[in-house]
């Protein structure tokens, strides 16, 4: 029975480490290491949609009263930088992605995704630009959702990839957490499921021997309040 305990604790200890590991190294880097860029929002660009002259707009943008796979032209010039990466995110909408004309990324053929589907899902990716350190035109090509008559375009990021990370937990730094939890608290009970398993007799004594031990404590106390 010792050694089932100890056998138990250890794994438990295992995955408390292996948690605190994956929280730390996500929500930074060492203190020495130099400090990353920022990563900078695309904003400011030109909207064209079907054959209407290119509008000037801030991201996010949201186009309404369009009909299924209607072209929309997004062009932003940009000045890519070494290790820059793109990140762009696009929902229900295919898109192709270009730097000065070349094709860099392509979203949303229609054998990607299930038969079942009009339109592609939501995703965010990232994508390399085709040339460093200059100058270039940005665009994104988009066809309009055959099951909805409105899409939003967001904002594309460009930076190295560490700062698109950091600027990712730090937007959505409750969920991830969240799902840190849930990700430990999944494999503690596969664990415990485990050990019942394989040590039905011993664990179950320790595991529901402790729960009753603390029922039978709240009742003995509820008894003497009464």
């Amino acid at each position: 029975m010792k050694r089932s305990l100890k056998i138990f604790i250890a794994l438990q200890i295992t995955l408390a480490l292996i948690s605190f590991t994956i929280i730390f190294s996500s929500f930074g880097y060492s203190m020495h290491q130099e400090k990353l860029p920022k990563a900078l929002y695309i904003r400011d660009v030109k909207v064209s949609v079907g054959t209407q002259a290119p509008e000037s707009v801030t991201l996010p943008y949201d186009l309404r009263n369009l009909k299924p796979r209607i072209p929309v032209t997004v062009t932003a010039r940009v000045t890519v930088k070494n290790n820059d990466m793109f990140c762009v995110k696009t929902a229900y909408a295919p898109v192709k992605v270009y730097t000065d004309g070349v094709l860099i990324y392509e979203l949303g053929k229609r054998e990607t995704y299930p038969n079942f589907m009009l339109d592609p899902a939501t995703e965010i990716f990232l994508i390399k630009p085709s040339v460093y350190d200059r100058e270039v035109e940005f665009k994104m090509e988009f066809l309009s959702p055959a099951t909805r008559s409105s899409m939003t375009v967001y904002p594309p990021m460009m930076a190295p990839f560490k700062s698109i990370f950091n600027e990712y937990v730090a937007t959505y730094k409750v969920p991830f957490i969240f799902s840190i939890v849930q990700l430990a608290a999944g494999v503690f009970l596969a664990i415990v499921a485990l050990m019942m398993l394989f040590f039905e007799k011993r664990v179950s004594e320790i595991f529901f021997g402790s729960v009753c031990f603390r029922l039978f404590r709240v009742c003995g106390d509820s008894e003497s309040v009464i």
